[in-house]
């Protein structure tokens, strides 16, 4: 797949409501991959989806080092250590 900043436009956490803070990781690039060939192939970090149950048979892996940008952010903001920063007239979760 392309490198999109898929948080952004798919992501409710991601759209700008009243109070205008917008996770970084919202603007971090990352790709849907094969993980068996991107594993194989390359020293990618490649994620498993949990947008599908582990249930469901359906596995869905993304890299965002394959788009030569990070995961940090993302992780920080599941392990609850993403603080909002205020850039100008809207805030940025940082």
């Amino acid at each position: 797949s392309k490198c999109l900043l898929h948080d952004l436009h798919n992501d409710p956490a991601c759209f700008v409501d009243g109070d205008d803070i917008i996770p970084p990781y919202c603007f971090r690039p990352f790709c849907y991959v094969d993980a068996d060939v991107c594993a194989r192939e390359s020293n990618e970090r490649v994620y498993r989806s949990d947008y599908f149950n582990i249930d469901s048979g359906v596995d869905v892996f993304y890299s965002y080092s394959t788009c030569n940008s990070t995961c940090d952010d993302w992780l920080g903001a599941v392990d609850g250590k993403v603080e909002p920063v205020n850039l100008g007239q809207s805030k940025i979760n940082a």
